[in-house]
């Protein structure tokens, strides 16, 4: 994956994750965060991934990255260990900064802070 379109998954995801960060009306936070690894996870099968950046991409799982705090509790974990991600397995690391988060095809980015990105 080049920078263009490793910049443009994270904004997208950026941008997704702003529009519904309000508090669910009802319910918890448990479902609302299973609400959004199910899109997460869905959002990546719509996206053809260069498969000649990855060298043999069906054996390497695909990476999807949490910086900062993770409001998952496990749920991300869960959803990508049952499905995988277009026929790969998938799976969560934590990264701390921007250099870390090149490892991975996505990043989801709790709370956007320049000290991440410096």
């Amino acid at each position: 994956m080049n920078v263009r379109q490793t910049i443009i998954a994270i904004v997208t995801v950026l941008i997704w994750h702003t529009a519904i960060s309000s508090p669910p009306a009802q319910g918890n936070a448990n479902d609302e965060y299973l609400v959004k690894a199910l899109f997460l996870t869905r959002f990546c099968t719509f996206i053809s991934w260069p498969s000649e950046q990855v060298p043999g991409a069906q054996s390497v799982p695909f990476t999807i990255g949490i910086l900062g705090e993770d409001p998952f509790d496990g749920v991300l974990e869960e959803v990508v260990s049952d499905n995988g991600i277009q026929g790969q397995p998938a799976r969560i690391i934590h990264v701390k900064n921007i250099d870390e988060a090149a490892r991975c095809r996505v990043v989801f980015i709790r709370h956007p802070s320049e000290s991440f990105v410096s």
